[in-house]
């Protein structure tokens, strides 16, 4: 089992019945809901053939994603979101079924016993279904159990840029037609073809979907910010290999070899010294004084140093999951003092939402990694600010990688490896490279 908090699963719109045996169950289920509505007089007048087509796309779109949720259950509630309503997102609506029909489909469902459905109690959740037993038993008589069971389909756009109101809830924005929009979505498609026919296998004893590859790349639009740009955040998310905690990923296999990490060393503090063209001084960036030194203090107080960068307007508390971890009576005050006596240069940055231009700085890093990776015929898997890569592969992404932070960013960023080993994880020396200022001029914002 996978060893994830334990939480309802996300729908997947990109899942289908891709064997003989979900096929058979999708348009079984179809036929039952079918003759329940004529039995009952449910339904007064005969679906037209466009409407008939969308209703059976839709069953077989959520009977994968049940079907999908008892094979590779990892520790979720067994629960799938489902937003229904006025709280459907653009993303769902735009596949046939998925619009004002969808939640008929669901009380159809759940009428045939198919599944059981639980709808919010506040505007602030989804409504979500979970299998019903007679489900979960007609899947495993059927020998439903493998990822080759299910086919995935690029049904999504594959970038997407949401914003959050006053109550942190992310809603979807629509993106502009540009040339930006255009080649980001190629490259994603581009991507997704690569990993569709790369050598990745599991050896680990958990249950773990391989063929889970799709990526789309995520913007963020800031509060702060009226003009919609596909300027901020930006990172890729998608894969097996994403939510799975370090020890599981030693058991990837990329062209059957052990795979080793490398990630980009404080990459967002070094971001923001590209900004400004200054070089960062020698040490832990995070490293604030003696009162915040220390491995112990030091996850917080990244997080606060984020915190301070990604926020718009001045900060008067901290969020509990920082205070928690700072030294008791390290207020915002007095942290802002510590970090701008740590980092100078840094000042004008904090409290004015750049963090989000540093997050897309970050993503067209990777994202340039990704596309020389392919170019030099090399399997990486992103996380974020790092990268899987097989072990004799280690050296030429280093390499890679190294040069695009200095082409986006004006500096050459440190790349940690880690050799993530059947047994244990052994780190390798850490390579720091010189740090040399671009020539390229960066407008502060």
């Amino acid at each position: 089992m996978s060893e994830q908090n334990t939480r309802d699963l996300k729908f997947r719109h990109e899942l289908y019945p891709g064997s003989a045996a979900l096929v058979a169950l999708s348009e079984n289920i179809t036929a039952s809901i079918l003759d329940h509505e004529q039995a009952t007089g449910k339904r007064q007048r005969k679906r037209r053939e466009d409407d008939l087509n969308s209703f059976r796309n839709t069953v077989a779109v959520i009977v994968a994603n049940l079907a999908y949720s008892l094979v590779f259950p990892g520790s979720g509630s067994g629960a799938l979101i489902l937003p229904l309503g006025h709280a459907r997102g653009a993303a769902s609506v735009t596949q046939p079924g998925f619009g004002k029909a969808l939640k008929s489909t669901i009380d159809a469902l759940e009428a045939v016993g198919v599944l059981h459905l639980t709808l919010p109690d506040d505007a602030f959740h989804a409504a979500t279904i979970t299998p019903s037993g007679s489900f979960r038993r007609e899947v495993f008589s059927r020998g439903i159990g493998h990822s080759g069971d299910f086919l995935r389909r690029q049904v999504l756009d594959p970038i997407c840029m949401t914003r959050r109101d006053a109550w942190k809830r992310r809603h979807p924005c629509i993106i502009p037609i540009s040339d930006d929009a255009a080649r980001y979505r190629e490259e994603v498609r581009r991507l997704n073809a690569w990993l569709a026919d790369a050598d990745l296998s599991y050896v680990g004893a958990d249950e773990v979907d391989t063929g889970d590859r799709l990526m789309r790349r995520h913007f963020s639009l800031p509060s702060h910010v009226k003009d919609v740009r596909l300027a901020y955040g930006g990172r890729f998310f998608g894969g097996f290999w994403q939510p799975m905690r370090k020890r599981l990923r030693r058991n990837i296999r990329i062209d059957g070899e052990e795979i080793a990490e490398l990630d980009y060393g404080q990459i967002v503090p070094r971001l923001a010294y590209g900004l400004v063209e200054t070089m960062p001084p020698r040490g832990d960036l995070y490293g604030l004084g003696s009162s915040l030194a220390g491995n112990h203090h030091r996850p917080a107080v990244k997080k606060a140093l984020n915190a301070m960068l990604f926020s718009s307007r001045p900060m008067r508390a901290w969020p509990l999951e920082i205070a928690d971890g700072l030294p008791h009576g390290v207020t915002v005050g007095k942290f802002r003092a510590a970090l701008i006596d740590r980092h100078p240069a840094l000042a004008p940055l904090l409290e004015c939402g750049v963090g989000y231009d540093l997050m897309f700085q970050e993503s067209e890093i990777i994202g340039g990694v990704l596309r020389c990776c392919m170019d030099q015929g090399i399997t990486a898997l992103p996380i974020h600010d790092a990268v899987l890569c097989a072990t004799s592969s280690v050296s030429a992404v280093q390499t890679i990688m190294l040069e695009q932070s200095r082409l986006v960013s004006g500096h050459s960023i440190p790349v940690g490896v880690e050799v993530l080993e059947e047994e244990e994880c052994s780190p390798l020396p850490v390579f720091v490279p010189a740090m040399t200022p671009s020539a390229t001029t960066i407008h502060l914002p």
